[in-house]
């Protein structure tokens, strides 16, 4: 049975292309996060909160030194000092709904992994919530992991090119996955953070070996999938520093003493997302007519 006319269905066609997402040739620098005036010493990674629709970061070493919250452009919302944990990574959990938080040695901890206290505007409380689970796989007291939501994992590098995949209810490994960093072109990446696009399902980080540039590497098995150029100068990776969230690469720069937001994927706009959703039911409707006929 034929859904719809060829010339409709190549319209559908058409329509859900444009919904893929692409990696650039070369990535397009969008917003910048400052860290001025947030106490203490190394920036950590960035989180991004779907629903209040604002940044989150801060730095670790010390769960006295500070947080911060941005907007989507950029603006500082809040400065929290003390932040109140050690921190290693924020994320934002779908499955839960909150924004959460790793620390220092949550490999041995039960208080290591945290639900992050926020008010009815998505600021820091400066209160948490432990999950109570020890992240016994993850590789070192170090790691910043990123989460996976559809597959309901965190990624955890430490160094070497090896990613675990790590239970968030049990805290054991569920895998190991070899990053082919040979054919990315470079070892030199950032140790004990990765990053994680959910919608091309690619494990994010970057480089500064054959010039500054992102990279891609298959989530489950380790494959290189791409690199994007990145404009400017950028830091040689150092420990943690980085970021990915709401479908950018964060690079901290201490030269000015912020995150750089790179664009490095074509990811469809709401408008877009829309429009298809209009053609299915244009088409929907057209069939249903027909059928009557």
């Amino acid at each position: 049975m034929a859904f719809t006319t060829p010339r409709a269905f190549a319209l559908l066609c058409a329509l859900c292309a444009s919904l893929q997402a692409q990696f650039l040739t070369t990535g397009i620098e969008s917003i910048t996060l400052s860290m001025s005036g947030v106490d203490g010493s190394t920036p950590m990674n960035i989180a991004w909160h779907p629903d209040f629709q604002q940044y989150y970061g801060g730095r670790g070493g010390n769960s006295s030194y500070g947080g911060r919250v941005w907007s989507a452009s950029g603006s500082i919302v809040q400065t929290l000092e003390p932040i109140n944990t050690d921190l290693r990574s924020f994320f934002y959990n779908s499955n839960t709904g909150k924004l959460e938080n790793i620390t220092y040695a949550a490999n041995v901890s039960s208080a290591g992994y945290r639900t992050v206290g926020l008010d009815s505007s998505g600021l820091f409380t400066g209160a948490y919530t432990d999950a109570s689970v020890v992240l016994s796989g993850l590789p070192s007291n170090q790691v910043a992991p990123a989460y996976d939501a559809a597959r309901n994992l965190f990624y955890a590098y430490d160094s070497g090119g090896t990613v675990k995949t790590v239970n968030p209810a049990t805290g054991a490994v569920i895998g190991t996955i070899t990053l082919d960093l040979t054919a990315a072109g470079s070892t030199n990446i950032p140790y004990h953070v990765i990053g994680y696009e959910p919608t091309y399902d690619a494990l994010i980080t970057y480089t500064t070996t054959g010039g500054a540039r992102a990279l891609a590497f298959n989530p489950t098995t380790g494959a290189f999938i791409t690199s994007v150029s990145l404009p400017g100068t950028l830091p040689s990776p150092d420990y943690w520093r980085m970021g990915y969230a709401n479908h950018l690469l964060f690079v901290y720069d201490s030269n000015i003493d912020a995150f750089r937001g790179y664009q490095i994927t074509t990811i469809p706009e709401p408008g877009t997302v829309a429009l298809l959703a209009v053609g299915v039911t244009l088409l929907g409707i057209g069939h249903f007519r027909r059928r009557r006929r």
